[in-house]
């Protein structure tokens, strides 16, 4: 944009103005243009409609692709009133027009950026239009630059009154990260060293920046199954965007002192959703299972006649949901293999007992199956032999999306030893 064509651009806004304040209020209220469709832009793109409050300032994140063959150096991105004849100039949603400067955008690459507007105070609610222009080679001192071409593009905000509920507040977590994923339970055995990665899924609505992944480490074995060997077990991205998904690698020791058993691991997620945004923060879980010593006192309780009276060893031998993925409030399918792992000890009158966790806010099991019984019964079971149960279960409303544990509890017989018990 030359400074001949911005000073003749700014004294066409200057009469818009005045026409405006000669007009009744009323005008200013049916400035709001509606919301403009971004995906054809070429170098302006925007993954999400930031939200503003009306008189106040915000930052509008914005990400500038460079689609040629050459560096740009020496950027600078302006917000501007878009020129167009059919869009009222009343419709600008900021007090001027602003911008920031970027530095290098090299070829083939992008860059988020953030530019700090104010809100104008005199805007009715809805969504703004304004367009975003980038130039290469500015001169700060001339406040002058060589426009990219095709960079005069429109983007979108969303104003709301300050004070009021915004009514896009059920998107405004624009972030979320679900882990684990289209994969199983990471499953180790000691003394080998267990190698496994982590799904990870932008499931919001922005691309995440400065995305940092710390695993959190206990030395209690009873919380914390591996030996903490590296310095350091974070994991970080540059950018995680919208629907990607991520590996987080490991490999760690299995404790020699670990029991067999299902682990919580915990995550702490830290993002920004702009490049110069705070940094936010999500906890979350996931799971694995080790393979080791068993607990004594989760082994078949005996009196000291019988120490010498053998008994069946009963284990789930593998699951899985129908759908695969669990949505919460929903019904699913569970697709339960219980396993006879002794080699030569038959089972019978196997009692199963289903025990859901609770959500940490309260209000009863995360998991109860549809029929309201909770408790299920294997005839029998021969050494080695499989049997499947298909449990029709739902998922409570309103929870966390996470990892949650079913506990199963057994109670059955052997030829040697009656009424075992074991989970």
């Amino acid at each position: 944009m030359s400074r001949l064509y911005k000073r003749f651009r700014k004294y066409i806004l200057a009469s818009a103005l005045i026409f405006g304040i000669l007009s009744a209020e009323g005008m200013r209220a049916s400035a709001a243009p509606g919301i403009y469709d971004v995906s054809s832009n070429d170098v302006a793109k925007q993954n999400s409609i930031p939200r503003g409050a009306i008189g106040k300032s915000m930052d509008v994140p914005v990400t500038i692709s460079n689609n040629s063959g050459a560096n740009w150096n020496d950027v600078f991105i302006q917000i501007v009133n878009y020129d167009d004849p059919d869009l009222d100039p009343l419709a600008f949603p900021f007090e001027k027009e602003s911008g920031v400067r970027a530095g290098t955008i090299e070829a083939g690459h992008t860059k988020a950026v953030s530019i700090p507007v104010k809100v104008r105070a005199d805007l009715s609610e809805g969504y703004y239009q304004f367009a975003v222009v980038v130039y290469k080679n500015w001169n700060e001192k001339e406040q002058f630059g060589e426009k990219v071409n095709g960079s005069d593009e429109r983007i979108n905000i969303y104003a709301f009154k300050s004070g009021s509920e915004d009514p896009t507040q059920e998107s405004a977590k624009q972030i979320t990260f679900a882990i684990g994923e289209n994969q199983s339970t990471p499953y180790g055995v000691y003394p080998n060293v267990m190698n496994y990665s982590i799904n990870m899924r932008n499931s919001g609505l922005s691309d995440a920046l400065d995305v940092t992944v710390e695993m959190v480490l206990d030395k209690d074995t009873e919380n914390f199954p591996f030996d903490i060997n590296d310095g350091s077990y974070d994991r970080g991205f540059e950018r995680v965007a919208v629907g990607e998904t991520v590996q987080l690698p490991y490999s760690m020791a299995i404790r020699s002192d670990a029991y067999s058993g299902f682990y919580p691991i915990g995550l702490v997620i830290t993002y920004r959703e702009s490049a110069t945004g705070e940094l936010k923060k999500q906890e979350d879980t996931f799971w694995v299972r080790i393979k080791n010593k068993e607990k004594e006192d989760e082994k078949p309780s005996q009196s000291a006649d019988e120490h010498n009276r053998s008994v069946a060893r009963i284990v789930v031998d593998s699951f899985e949901t129908v759908p695969e993925n669990i949505i919460a409030g929903e019904p699913f399918r569970l697709l339960l293999r219980m396993k006879n792992a002794s080699t030569d000890i038959s089972a019978s009158n196997i009692l199963l007992d289903l025990e859901s966790e609770s959500p940490a806010s309260g209000g009863g099991a995360v998991f109860t199956t549809v029929s309201g019984s909770s408790s299920y019964v294997v005839n029998s079971l021969a050494p080695g032999e499989v049997a499947e149960l298909a449990l029709d279960m739902q998922a409570l409303a309103g929870i966390d999306q996470r990892s949650y544990y079913l506990k199963i509890k057994e109670t059955y017989d052997s030829p040697e030893y009656k009424n075992a018990k074991a989970e």
